[in-house]
């Protein structure tokens, strides 16, 4: 008899990083005067996640600072007039941190500015950990499914099982004649 089963595992775990995505942008009629607003927030978060991110258990893991973008516009009033040309200045910036208490205040300190938006935080296992819980939920799920598949096999009459085929969900492919 051939039985085919779905073997499932969960875990919950807390996150180890957690990386904050920073939009900063400004916008005036000078091209001037909103490309120094941007570049000024951009210095300042720089410059702290450099020093967060110095010595042996720094806070900051790692960080990434994206250049400076701008582009213009002139919309018009509603008798076809243009109005004053705009500009703005847009950048991106990434921090994971370890410590989340140096999170939480980066990101107070960093969204009190007007011209920066904390636009959300990317939570996240280390990749040592990920690959540890990662194999440990796949031995779950094929315990699990080799439970089942015994459980099954019990209620059909039969005294055991062999497994036969193990593959992810969707990959069963020619119905059992090879083991893989």
């Amino acid at each position: 008899m051939q039985i085919t089963v779905v073997g499932r595992s969960e875990f919950a775990m807390p996150p180890e990083r957690g990386t904050v995505h920073v939009a900063l942008s400004a916008q005036d009629t000078d091209p001037g005067r909103a490309a120094h607003r941007v570049q000024a927030a951009v210095a300042r978060i720089d410059a702290e996640a450099r020093r967060l991110a110095s010595g042996a258990n720094a806070p900051v893991t790692w960080f990434s600072v994206a250049p400076t973008t701008t582009n213009s516009w002139q919309s018009t009033n509603q008798q076809g007039k243009p109005l004053p040309r705009q500009y703005a200045a847009k950048a991106r910036v990434q921090v994971k941190f370890r410590d989340f208490a140096a999170l939480a205040d980066a990101v107070n300190r960093w969204g009190a500015d007007e011209t920066t938006n904390v636009s959300h935080v990317q939570w996240a296992l280390t990749e040592a950990t990920k690959l540890r819980v990662e194999a440990k939920a796949l031995g779950d799920a094929v315990a699990d499914a080799r439970a089942r598949a015994t459980s099954i096999a019990a209620s059909c009459g039969f005294s055991g099982v062999e497994v036969v085929e193990v593959a992810d969900p969707g990959l069963l492919g020619d119905g059992g004649q090879s083991a893989g």
